[in-house]
C-alpha cells in the first residue's frame, strides 16, 4: 500500500479539516482489515516531521508517524521529502521556497534540503516496495535520492 495524502491548510480550510484528510485518512485505509496483518505500507510524510514540533502540520505528520508504526505492517518504509518540485504548481509560498532553497542550496547551505522532483519520489517510493527485509526504514534529504536509484 501506498500514501502520498495530503492537503496545505489553505486547500482545506481549517486545521480540523486537514487534520481528517492527512491524519485520519491516512491512518484508516492501512487500518482496514484488508491490509492488517503483514503486507508492505509506503507513506510519504514530511521533512521534520515530529509529534513534538512546535508547528501544527509538522506536529500532525509526526503523530501520523507514530500511528503508523504501531500498525502491524512486516515492512514500512517512510518518506520524509523536502521541498517538492510539483510540475505547474499553483502555490506561491511553495514556488517561492523552492527558489530560496535552490539560491542557498548554490551558496553551499541547506544541501540536505534540496528540493526533490516528485517524479524522484515516486522513483524511490516503488524502489523501497521492492526491498526485502523487514521493519521500519525512514528516508529523508540524501536517501531518498539514493532510493531513487537503486535496482
Amino acid at each position: 500500500m501506498f500514501s502520498c495524502l495530503g492537503t496545505t491548510l489553505k486547500a482545506a480550510g481549517s486545521k480540523e479539516a486537514q487534520w481528517k484528510i492527512d491524519y485520519d485518512t491516512s491512518i484508516d485505509l492501512p487500518r482496514s482489515p484488508a491490509t492488517t496483518g503483514g503486507g508492505r505500507y509506503v507513506l510519504v510524510s514530511a521533512g521534520f516531521a515530529s509529534p513534538d514540533a512546535r508547528f501544527f502540520y509538522s506536529r500532525m505528520k509526526g503523530k501520523l508517524e507514530e500511528a503508523v508504526k504501531a500498525l502491524p505492517f512486516d515492512k514500512l518504509t517512510i518518506f520524509n521529502p523536502p521541498v517538492l518540485i510539483r510540475k505547474n504548481s499553483d502555490r506561491a509560498m511553495e514556488v517561492a521556497g523552492m527558489k530560496a532553497i535552490r539560491y542557498l542550496n548554490k551558496l553551499g547551505v541547506l544541501r540536505s534540503q534540496k528540493p526533490l522532483p516528485t517524479e524522484t519520489l515516486a522513483r524511490a517510493m516503488a524502489n523501497s516496495a521492492k526491498r526485502t527485509e523487514n521493519g521500519v526504514v525512514a528516508l529523508d534529504g540524501q536517501a531518498i535520492w539514493d532510493a531513487a536509484e537503486c535496482y
